[in-house]
């Protein structure tokens, strides 16, 4: 069981005095990062106007295997009507202020490294969401035309120069803001044949690169898929507990997801369905598992490709602890994270005592940031301090 810390009356009054500079740790820390992950619980969407845990009555009760047994008619009220209500609830804004964070993470990853053999230029080429962006030494970045981008294998094709052996060279992109293209060597490619530029055919083909490493990433205990619909790329988001709009075998006769059915019946075997969603008293819950997988591939290595992960935490608290489990397992695998936990009643370190740092204001010694606040007031004053 992970226990969480409760706030004494001395430990408040600490916190809500110390709040403008836990803000300041924060916005310098997410500033500073090389990468981020954002781990959220039902706090998190209570800001879209959807009831809490604790604000929703039975909940435990309704979203448990056992009712689905005993009183399938109020088991299917519940989440069907679920449906309905994360359907009409807006993200809120907190989801575009941690997505633009994000992109600001993910551009400091230069990705693949060129020289512009006209001006002597070091440049980059990068992939931001599905966007490609060159990048030369002083310039501002310039999007890509013409590439092909497979999400899935998130790797990009775009068209290369030949030379006259046929071997790749380069690429043709924007060498300025006013569209002028160059022939731009790809280092990597070098080597392959001692052809000039001068020799360069004017033939193009397709090349296909990896992508950049991921270096941010969404773990949401909440079912509603709001970050979906806020525009956050599947690929970049793990759902713990599942999602309302998936639905499964109650068996189940097969580990596969399929769409709500009106006459709630399995469409492979005719046993009833039920949400894929993580129930209480669940052990037959159909995970995603090429999600679980790509998460897990992740965060195994982060040790590796960075120095400084933040791990910001929002909204989870004591009744389903699924969130905060996971930001002490990943702070714990990762010893040089920073942890910012935004919680209005439990922002502090989990355990039976706080660690001696955690009510620190000395961002020189940054390990766990604890924020007193609802999720878009701390958001956003945060923010701006960015």
């Amino acid at each position: 069981m992970h226990k969480v810390h409760t706030l004494t009356e001395k430990e408040s009054t600490k916190l809500g005095h110390n709040l403008e500079q836990h803000y300041k740790d924060a916005a310098e820390a997410l500033k500073s990062c090389d990468a981020l992950v954002l781990n959220t619980g039902a706090g998190w969407s209570a800001e879209s106007g959807l009831k809490t845990y604790k604000e929703v009555s039975d909940y435990v009760k309704l979203a448990s295997v056992l009712t689905l047994k005993e009183d399938a008619e109020s088991f299917y009220e519940f989440w069907e009507g679920s449906m309905q209500l994360y359907n009409e609830a807006t993200p809120h804004e907190g989801h575009t202020l941690v997505r633009e964070w994000m992109r600001s993470v993910e551009a400091k990853h230069k990705g693949i490294l060129f020289t512009d053999p006209v001006s002597k230029r070091n440049i980059s080429l990068s992939l931001r969401d599905t966007t490609l962006w060159y990048t030369p030494e002083g310039i501002p970045p310039v999007e890509v035309k013409h590439v092909m981008y497979d999400s899935v294998k998130r790797k990009f094709t775009l068209p290369m120069c030949l030379t006259k052996e046929g071997h790749p060279r380069g690429f043709h992109v924007p060498r300025d803001m006013k569209g002028m293209t160059v022939a731009c060597q790809v280092k990597e490619l070098c080597g392959l044949c001692g052809v000039d530029v001068d020799g360069w055919e004017e033939s193009m083909a397709s090349l296909t690169l990896p992508a950049p490493l991921r270096v941010t990433y969404c773990v949401t205990s909440n079912v509603d898929r709001h970050f979906k619909r806020a525009g956050f790329e599947d690929d970049m988001v793990r759902e713990i507990h599942g999602n309302a709009f998936e639905w499964q075998c109650s068996v189940p006769c097969v580990a596969k997801r399929f769409a709500h059915k009106k006459d709630r019946s399995c469409p492979f075997c005719g046993s009833a369905i039920r949400p894929a969603v993580l129930l209480f008293g669940d052990n037959a819950f159909v995970d995603d598992q090429e999600q679980e997988s790509a998460f897990a591939s992740w965060a195994a290595s982060l040790p590796q490709t960075s120095r400084s992960l933040v791990i910001l935490e929002i909204g989870a608290g004591p009744t389903v602890t699924s969130i905060r489990a996971l930001t002490s397992q990943l702070a714990k695998s990762h010893p040089s994270a920073t942890v910012i936990r935004i919680n209005p009643d439990h922002p502090l370190p989990d355990g039976s005592r706080p660690r001696s740092n955690s009510l620190t204001t000395n961002p020189n010694s940054r390990k766990h940031i604890p924020i007193l606040n609802s999720t878009l007031a701390a958001l956003s004053a945060i923010h701006a301090l960015m």
